[in-house]
């Protein structure tokens, strides 16, 4: 992990669309939604090349926002929803062999403030794709982890 220190009014965001599956391969999950991934992991491939003797106990297939990490999270969750939303019928079919598939989202700021405002369209947008939208909120201070286990690590870090 690069350790470089935050101003202490800056804040960063990231989120990622991620499908996770026993049963079907990465490769498979990308063919049925037509898109590239921004990352992926195959299941019984190492973690992290620190500590190669745990595996990914699944396939997953993980979309990015290529905004910057200094775009707002609001930004960063209607680009992944302008994605995948023309896909949602193939989501849905990959429904019953993929768990679970949700929108993953990343939020620090150096001093412990701010947040995010998702409006009402957006909110309706979430809702139609039924699936979950987890934030994961970072506290000031170095706390990511530095050896790909967060799904966070979608290329989408925000001092990597």
């Amino acid at each position: 992990m690069n350790s470089r220190v935050l101003e202490e009014d800056e804040k960063w965001s990231c989120a990622t669309f991620s499908v996770f599956s026993d049963m079907l391969t990465h490769e498979e999950i990308g063919e049925k939604l037509g898109i590239k991934a921004t990352r992926t992991h195959a299941k019984g491939q190492p973690r992290s090349a620190r500590r190669p003797s745990i595996m990914w106990p699944h396939s997953a297939w993980h979309l990015g926002s290529p905004l910057g990490y200094e775009s707002n999270l609001a930004d960063h969750i209607k680009w992944i929803l302008d994605a995948i939303e023309p896909r949602l019928e193939a989501i849905r079919e990959l429904s019953p062999k993929c768990h679970p598939i949700h929108i993953m989202c990343g939020f620090g700021s150096e001093n412990g403030q701010g947040g995010f405002t998702l409006d009402s369209n957006t909110l309706a947008r979430l809702a139609k794709l039924d699936m979950p939208l987890i934030v994961d909120l970072h506290p000031p201070g170095p706390s990511e982890p530095d050896d790909g286990d967060s799904e966070l690590d979608a290329n989408n870090r925000p001092n990597s």
